[in-house]
């Protein structure tokens, strides 16, 4: 892995079940970090990332600008608020506005979401009714998504019409690793 990368266990599934935050609350605990980048397992990326963008976002939220910056674009409604850096705010009555699809989160507004015993879906679920309107500043940079993925499972099952959105180059190695055949 790249040396700006930290690859951590935190045990054995099985340990947690589906009390997914159970697992994490521990770690947050300890993370040192003011903020980090959240990418679940089923988000594959599908094209280059534009760093420059991705750094400059970065920037925003190390500066304490942005509780959460959404890689991908996926959060609506809305609304332009810089027209020269393409910077959108999400609207306060949003939908989703804690949604684990690829963003750049301050881990105090994080943890906000981590209450023991919920799934992902009830971080979301639940949390989405906890994260309206609290005054927290989400932000995307829509045209283009930073973070382009495909969204590689649906309801548990794989979900062929994303499979198909990642590159034949891509998927011939991911076969040649044996991610999938």
């Amino acid at each position: 892995m790249p040396p700006n990368f930290t690859l951590v266990s935190l045990g054995s599934q099985e340990d947690y079940g589906n009390t997914w935050t159970d697992a994490l609350i521990p770690f947050f605990k300890e993370f040192d970090e003011d903020y980090f980048t959240v990418l679940l397992e089923d988000y594959w990326l599908v094209s280059p990332v534009d760093m420059s963008r991705l750094e400059s976002f970065e920037l925003k939220v190390r500066d304490g600008l942005i509780d959460r910056a959404d890689l991908g674009n996926g959060v609506y409604p809305h609304y332009p608020y810089d027209e020269d850096t393409g910077l959108h705010i999400v609207s306060q009555r949003a939908d989703y506005r804690n949604s684990l699809q690829p963003a750049i989160w301050r881990k105090e507004y994080f943890m906000k979401f981590l209450k023991p015993g919920r799934t992902p879906w009830q971080f979301e679920g639940i949390g989405m009714n906890e994260a309206r309107n609290d005054g927290a500043v989400i932000a995307s940079l829509p045209s283009p998504p930073i973070f382009d993925y495909a969204n590689i499972f649906l309801k548990g099952e794989l979900h062929q019409p994303q499979i198909d959105r990642i590159s034949c180059e891509d998927m011939d190695e991911l076969r040649e690793r044996g991610f999938i055949e």
